[in-house]
């Protein structure tokens, strides 16, 4: 309850410091070239006082803050220091006062053993990505390009020097070509098997016609075609 108290009182001082800096914003100029009448001038220095008397009081319950912090460290170190000479052993032999008469010599300190430090551990995912993206990864080459396509060479997967010279000569000389003389040429072996009868060639001309007949000119996919 009390929280909630404090807590509508600092939303209302906000607010109300809000105002007074709106306010004094807009009269301050007023003020200051003395153009402003006797009850503006008034009104603006009884703002003025209320901004610092709001300012006073947050001031204050900042330092009662720092007073309630100091006094807990200074207690916190008188505890520890206290601590600390109780379990100082004693150079003259005596009991010291505070541990009473009865347990001088027959009393032991038990310190609580110190706890093992913790075992660092990786996430996977992170382990990984540090794999793939370079950290802990060999990244460095350990062999040159023309290391790597003779390897390839001699696995069989890419083709030698002397092939792939034949390859390139062949699509050059086919690129160079007229496309007229290939078409011809085309035409020409057509021609040759249509006289020849072969009878791969007649079967394929029948299923040509086959699917002429049945698939007409302009034909295709007539879906939502009016």
């Amino acid at each position: 309850m009390e929280a909630a108290f404090n807590r509508n009182d600092k939303i209302a001082q906000y607010r109300k410091m809000k105002e007074i800096d709106e306010y004094m914003g807009r009269m301050r100029a007023a003020v200051q070239n003395k153009t402003a009448d006797d009850e503006v001038r008034r009104e603006f220095f009884l703002k003025y006082l209320d901004k610092s008397i709001i300012d006073s009081k947050h001031e204050l319950e900042s330092l009662c803050m720092m007073q309630k912090l100091s006094k807990m460290r200074i207690a916190r170190l008188a505890g520890g220091e206290a601590t600390t000479d109780d379990d100082t052993p004693s150079t003259s032999g005596k009991p010291s006062g505070s541990r009473g008469h009865g347990h001088g010599h027959s009393h032991h300190h038990h310190h609580a053993p110190k706890p093992k430090p913790l075992q660092p551990f990786i996430i996977t995912r992170n382990a990984t990505q540090k794999a793939v993206f370079g950290l802990g990864y060999p990244s460095l080459p350990v062999m040159s390009v023309d290391e790597f396509y003779q390897q390839r060479v001699d696995e069989g997967i890419f083709p030698d020097a002397e092939k792939s010279a034949k390859i390139n000569q062949a699509q050059a000389i086919a690129a160079a070509r007229d496309p007229n003389e290939k078409e011809d040429e085309e035409k020409a072996v057509e021609d040759q098997l249509i006289e020849e009868d072969d009878p791969e060639n007649l079967a394929r001309m029948r299923r040509m016609d086959e699917y002429k007949d049945v698939v007409r000119r302009g034909d295709g996919n007539r879906h939502n075609r009016s």
